[in-house]
């Protein structure tokens, strides 16, 4: 049905779109000239430019996005150091984020800077219905921000800003591959006027590569904008539904659960520029998660979960400029209201108000700082605050501090969830932490960057689920959690080179200590170091290439009860693209030598699955026709879950 709704939509101007479209662009990778200058985030109070911002932050443009061998927004994110991606199951279906080696409800996703953490639980606050295809960038901010973001930010915030505008164009792809995967995309940018607006639908079918393990996902997103002499104001809404087998996901004892989720939202963002003085942001969000989970699909009476979760917040941030400073005051009202057979029904009100001050020592040297309360009417106030200081060394590089304080009340299901073997706990206290960190950004010329950065997390009263009996756990203040780090880069990028265009190397590594007397879930288990390596390539007939490889080694009890502690992981990635007059030709491999992974359990006696497979999809896609022939092309076939899945696609664009 969403899916119909909008082709219905988008084929309806399709005869415009096309006659009015445009060739497709040359590659972004070869005509970009952007620098940590010319980059403005907005993952802070206040715009600012990348060489300029006190803290760590990783930027996923539209050029990272379009070279990097992904198919959903999780997977652009785990390329980045320091971020641990937990994929319950492929294609997008439910996946854990987390920063630093921080757990998944310690980082706050945001959209235009509008919160999108679900308050039943972190699992569903991935759902978020944007396709690659729709994102302009990512932001994500590493140590802690609640001083920013709110109490979801413990660990950093992830900031994803939607494409708003664009050339009148219809775009289409189809993916088919075996086990029964389809997927089935569909775009389209109208421009009426000033107004900018953009559509796009996936409907996505797969049987699983074993019992239980088919997934469905329907998508609609809309995003639109309307440029203004002092400012714009963007909107943006959309649905995602997710049906799948649950085979692994959360328990080993039942094989056939099974999980549907369903995620609305709808908001608006408006940014104006009042005069040289004054300026305002103000944003609004409504958004809506139904979660329907049945512990055996075959008899759903058995055992049953129904929630709804409805989340309303509304942001004004001020900030004015003087010879003193800027002065940025933020204020955040919004109301939780859950409804379920389970964690029973419940609500609350909280607020939010901050206050931040940046005095530029000089043109190049700025320091900031700033405090903030957050309230709720269920739950004692969390002080937050932090200071901030950064030196532009040179253009595109820069030297800066950072330490703050934030906090996080705990979610639904920690507080009220019960069954076999986890159980809540209405006791629970606000958990804290004090992170620091210091870095560098150093650009040598255009080419060469290269940044590093050590950091500390320092939490108390950390919320975990703690061994209980032998076979169950229960939510509880843990104790101390402490992290110490570092992660490094290098990278090189040169367009005009005529083979080797782009070279980068990361790497992360930290150490987590936990005074927690017994087993428990996740803090337990963490990434202990990261290595990535990408390089661009030119090749000969103007074909393109990027191949990744991500090196990794987890810790924890997860990790010592499957693979070893000592078990480390090579993971490769390929993508090709070849550029014809009007449409590009794509093909990808993912996994290259089906390097093991795992399935994590986390209910019930914590262990995991090791596995490795392969797994071919082909994806023809043409730009910007509006009707593409899916064709199935799979010469093997993997015998494994597909968390460790060898993927491919071609496709046309």
């Amino acid at each position: 049905m969403i899916t119909s709704l909008l082709a219905a939509a988008l084929l309806g101007n399709a005869a415009v779109a096309v006659s009015t479209t445009s060739p497709a662009p040359q590659d972004s990778a070869r005509t970009s000239t952007r620098t940590p200058a010319t980059i403005v985030v907005t993952a802070s109070r206040e715009s600012v430019p990348l060489d300029r911002a006190p803290r760590t932050i990783d930027v996923v443009d539209r050029q990272m996005l379009e070279r990097l061998p992904i198919r959903s927004l999780q997977e652009a994110l785990q390329w980045l150091p320091g971020v641990d991606v937990r994929q319950r199951g492929p294609l997008g279906v439910q996946a854990d984020l987390s920063i630093r080696g921080g757990g998944f409800e310690q980082t706050a996703v945001l959209l235009d800077g509008m919160r999108m953490n679900d308050m039943q639980t972190g699992h569903h606050s991935m759902n978020v219905p944007l396709l690659p295809e729709d994102i302009d960038r990512i932001e994500v901010v590493k140590g802690g921000a609640s001083r920013l973001f709110g109490a979801s930010a413990l660990d950093g915030a992830v900031n994803i800003i939607p494409r708003t505008s664009g050339p009148d164009r219809v775009w289409a792809s189809a993916t088919g591959g075996d086990f029964g995967l389809y997927d089935l995309r569909l775009g389209s940018t109208v421009n009426t006027g000033a107004m900018h607006h953009r559509l796009s639908t996936q409907y996505l079918r797969a049987d699983g590569d074993r019992p239980n393990t088919d997934a469905r996902i329907e998508m609609l997103n809309y995003s639109g904008s309307l440029p203004m002499e002092s400012g714009s104001v963007s909107l943006h809404g959309g649905v995602v539904s997710k049906t799948f087998g649950a085979n692994g996901f959360y328990t080993p004892r039942f094989p056939t659960a099974w999980e549907h989720t369903v995620t609305w939202y709808a908001g608006i963002s408006t940014r104006h520029v009042l005069d040289e003085a004054w300026s305002i942001t103000a944003r609004a969000l409504y958004r809506i998660n139904t979660d329907d989970f049945q512990l055996r699909r075959e008899d759903p009476l058995f055992f049953r979960n129904l929630h709804r979760t409805d989340q309303a917040t509304a942001q004004v941030i001020t900030t004015h400029t003087s010879a003193a400073g800027r002065t940025s005051v933020s204020l955040e009202v919004g109301s939780d209201r859950i409804e379920s057979t389970n964690l029973g029904n419940h609500d609350r009100i909280r607020g939010f108000a901050t206050v931040d001050h940046v005095v530029d020592l000089t043109d190049d040297m700025l320091i900031g700082g700033g405090i903030g309360m957050m309230t709720f009417s269920d739950r004692l106030p969390i002080p937050v605050g932090g200071i901030d200081w950064s030196w532009r060394t040179a253009e595109g590089s820069r030297i800066y501090a950072t330490v703050n304080r934030s906090g996080r009340i705990p979610t639904y299901t920690d507080l009220f969830y019960r069954d076999g073997t986890t159980e809540g706990n209405p006791n629970l206290t606000l958990e804290y932490s004090t992170t620091m960190e210091g870095g560098l950004v150093h650009m040598v010329g255009l080419d060469w960057t290269v940044t590093a950065a050590a950091y500390g997390r320092f939490a108390t009263n950390v919320i975990d689920y703690a061994q209980n009996t032998e076979t169950t756990f229960r939510a509880a203040n843990i104790g101390n959690v402490d992290i110490a780090g570092i992660e490094a880069s290098v990278r090189w990028m040169d367009p005009s080179a005529i083979l080797l265009q782009t070279f980068r190397v990361s790497a992360n590594w930290q150490d987590v200590q936990s005074t927690a007397p017994v087993l428990t879930r996740y803090s337990a288990d963490h990434l202990r170091w990261q290595a990535v390596v990408e390089t661009g390539w030119s090749l000969p007939l103007d074909l393109q290439a990027t191949f990744l490889v991500r090196i990794i080694q987890r810790n924890g009890v997860i990790e010592s009860r499957t693979l070893g502690n000592d078990d480390v992981r090579v993971i490769g990635d390929l993508r090709l693209w070849m550029q014809f007059d009007g449409f590009r030709l794509v093909g990808e491999v993912t996994n290259l030598w089906s390097s093991r992974r795992q399935l994590i359990h986390t209910s019930g006696t914590i262990c995991g699955r090791r596995h490795e497979g392969r797994y071919l999809r082909c994806t023809p896609c043409l730009r910007p026709l509006a009707m593409v022939k899916t064709r199935q092309c799979c010469p093997w076939r993997p015998t494994v879950p597909a968390q460790g899945i060898k993927q491919a696609h071609m496709r046309l664009e």
